[in-house]
């Protein structure tokens, strides 16, 4: 009787190869995935330095109020500060500044006023926690919107739920 299919080991170490190829072709394929890209509207973390006619900032947790500004705390509907508006004098523009967890953390931050003789601070602080539930494992950040947070017109926020401050010193 003729045999039509035999194996040798030829023929096995050829499959093996094709296999191990079809393995490596296949890794190589998903580790290749494009990586996500960070959203041009994504909010702008604040940098320790940063200074604008608004603030400066002391740290990515603290900011200092410019002198003669005044200052809109914005309510959540937890009753806490997640977000200041601070508007110029003149209350034609004005700057929105936003404490929170940033990247792909979350949790609950708070904008916490402290002042020291006339020096208006603002500290962002609360716990964030990173993908993999982390606890305290991302810090709360003061951010901008990508826009800048920066406007002009009428400075009143509708959701504004704690009155203005004025910071007298100029």
């Amino acid at each position: 009787m003729m045999k039509i299919f035999e194996w040798k080991p030829a023929s096995f170490r050829c499959l093996e190869l094709a296999i191990a190829a079809l393995f490596i072709l296949t890794a190589l394929a998903v580790g290749c995935r494009p990586k996500p890209t960070t959203s041009v509207n994504a909010p702008k973390p604040i940098e320790a330095g940063t200074t604008n006619a608004f603030f400066t900032a002391v740290s990515a947790q603290k900011i200092r109020i410019a002198p003669g500004t005044r200052i809109e705390p914005i309510g959540g509907k937890d009753g806490l500060v997640h977000q200041i508006k601070i508007i110029a004098r003149d209350n034609d523009d004005f700057q929105t500044v936003t404490c929170a967890c940033f990247s792909a953390c979350s949790g609950s931050c708070t904008a916490d006023r402290v002042e020291i003789g006339g020096v208006i601070d603002y500290t962002c602080s609360g716990s964030c926690s990173n993908s993999e539930g982390v606890p305290n494992s991302c810090p709360c950040v003061f951010s901008t919107p990508p826009d800048g947070g920066s406007g002009s017109g009428s400075s009143t926020h509708p959701t504004s739920s704690v009155p203005p401050v004025v910071n007298p010193n100029r």
